[in-house]
C-alpha cells in the first residue's frame, strides 16, 4: 500500500526505507536508511539480537523486510511511514515512545533516508524538482530529530545524520542531491 498522495512514479523515486533499530540488546536506536543499506543493518542487527523497529515507506519494502529477519533472534517490527509527511512522522513518533518504554527509552537516532531525484545540468531542472529532493533528504531529517529528539534527550542519547561526500563539494549534474546535503549538514551543525 503507497502513502496517501503518493503516485506509483512518486513513489518509486522515494524507494528509502526507515529502520528504528537497537545498538545493544535493550537499547532502541533509530535509523533512517536507503533500501539496500537499511535492509542490510536491520538484519545485521536483528543477526545480533537487537529488537529492531523498521519504518518503511511501501508495504512491499517492510514485507520484503519482515520475510529476511524470521529467523533472526532479534525482535524486528515494521512501520509504514513517509518522512516527507508531518503527520507520518508525529504517528511514527507516538508508536515509539510507547514502543521503547520496555527498552528504558530511546538512545539514539540516525538519519540516512534520501533519494537522489533528478541529475542533470540545473539550466534543465526546475524548482519543484529540488523541492522534491529537499523535502525528503533535508525536511525529512529535520522532521524525523525534531519528533524524536525530545526521547533521545531523556535517555543522553546521541542523534547522528548520514550525509554525503555531496554535502562538501557541489556535483555537476546533481544540484538537488547536493544542496538537499549541504541544508542536511548545516542543519546538523546547528543542532550540535
Amino acid at each position: 500500500m503507497e502513502p496517501p498522495g503518493r503516485n506509483s512514479q512518486q513513489t518509486s523515486r522515494l524507494s528509502w526505507n526507515l529502520l528504528w533499530l537497537s545498538v545493544l540488546p535493550g537499547i532502541p536506536l533509530i535509523v533512517f536508511l536507503l533500501r539496500g543499506f537499511g535492509h542490510l543493518l536491520a538484519l545485521k542487527c536483528a543477526k545480533r539480537g537487537m529488537p529492531v523497529f523498521a519504518g518503511c515507506l511501501t508495504e512491499s519494502g517492510a514485507e520484503s523486510l519482515r520475510e529476511k529477519a524470521v529467523s533472526l533472534p532479534g525482535k524486528l517490527e515494521t512501520i509504514i511511514v513517509d518522512v516527507s509527511s508531518d503527520e507520518s512522522i508525529a504517528r511514527a513518533a507516538k508508536h515509539l515512545e510507547q514502543a521503547t518504554e520496555k527498552y528504558g527509552g530511546l538512545h539514539g537516532v540516525v538519519n540516512n533516508a534520501g533519494i537522489f531525484g533528478y541529475s542533470f545540468f540545473d539550466d534543465f531542472l526546475d524548482v519543484e524538482q529540488y523541492r522534491e529532493v529537499v523535502e525528503v533528504n533535508t525536511f525529512g531529517v529535520i522532521r524525523v530529530t525534531q519528533a524524536l529528539k525530545h526521547l533521545v534527550k531523556k535517555t543522553r542519547g546521541r542523534i547522528v545524520t548520514v550525509t554525503s561526500a555531496a554535502a562538501r563539494l557541489g556535483l555537476i549534474f546533481h544540484g538537488p542531491y547536493c544542496v538537499s546535503k549541504f541544508a542536511a549538514s548545516g542543519y546538523c551543525e546547528v543542532i550540535r
